[in-house]
């Protein structure tokens, strides 16, 4: 039996309803120019290895100077010490922008799928991280991860790690993941303490202000936090280095209020109301 075609009315409708719902699907995520610049551009990964170069060239310096630490958990005698460089794992070593595409196309929000994702293990380093972390372990500096990914990550996470060539060591725990230990909180204060115990810290790396200083101090309001990150000036580029994130941090909460339940709108209106034209 023959099957009568539709006529060319019906397929421009059928078309154009078709093209309607995928521009809906598809269309305005806040997420959307963050994470293409951060998964797409060379600027992007330029910024990055410049971060990881700057710290290689002042790796001898640190180690030379026992008295040179980069923790401000670091305290008493540490100068015989063996030296150790943190670094946060998200977005500083491993690169989770395809998650973030995850959570535009499906349109869907942080929780959602991030448990799968690293247990997938298929984040790739985050550009200059794997040479900068491999030249300190060939030189005898321990590479510690201090992620505040929940503690039943562990096993993807250092999965992932490994499988992308990154210094995993064997002798000691070297992933300390958030509530691991019932003190280890989402604040990393108390985690960075744990290594400054037994290494002095020469170098933190990290996307977010909480990856160098209290979490009460990382998450103030917007001046709040400059002021922080003026107070600590002569440890940028020297002991702490910084990846950019325009994706997700602190700096979106400060704006926000914390608050993650508030309407579209009014997050919208309240990033609007971040805004300085200078006029």
């Amino acid at each position: 039996m023959h099957l009568a075609r539709p006529s060319r009315a019906i397929v421009a409708a059928i078309l154009l309803l078709t093209a309607a719902g995928c521009s809906a699907h598809r269309g305005h995520h806040p997420l959307t120019l963050a994470t293409l610049y951060a998964q797409s551009s060379a600027e992007s990964a330029a910024n990055c290895r410049g971060v990881y170069a700057a710290a290689r060239l002042q790796r001898d310096a640190a180690i030379a100077d026992t008295s040179w630490t980069a923790a401000l958990e670091q305290e008493g005698d540490f100068a015989a010490k063996p030296p150790a460089i943190v670094l946060d794992v998200d977005e500083t070593v491993l690169d989770n922008s395809p998650y973030e595409v995850r959570l535009i196309e499906d349109r869907i929000a942080y929780p959602a799928g991030w448990e799968a994702w690293c247990n997938q293990a298929a984040a790739e380093p985050v550009a200059g991280a794997l040479e900068l972390t491999r030249y300190a372990a060939e030189r005898g500096v321990t590479v510690f991860y201090l992620t505040n990914r929940e503690a039943r990550l562990e096993a993807g996470t250092r999965r992932n790690l490994v499988a992308e060539g990154f210094p995993v060591a064997e002798d000691r725990d070297v992933v300390l993941m958030a509530n691991e230990r019932e003190e280890w909180t989402s604040d990393k204060t108390t985690r960075r303490r744990a290594i400054a115990e037994t290494h002095r810290i020469v170098m933190l790396f990290g996307d977010n202000m909480g990856d160098f200083v209290a979490r009460d101090d990382a998450r103030g309001t917007p001046a709040e936090r400059a002021a922080v990150m003026k107070q600590h000036a002569d440890r940028w580029g020297t002991r702490w280095f910084m990846l950019p994130n325009a994706m997700y941090g602190y700096w979106d909460g400060a704006v926000l209020g914390y608050d993650n339940d508030r309407s579209e709108s009014v997050v919208d209106g309240l990033r609007l109301d971040g805004l300085d034209a200078r006029r």
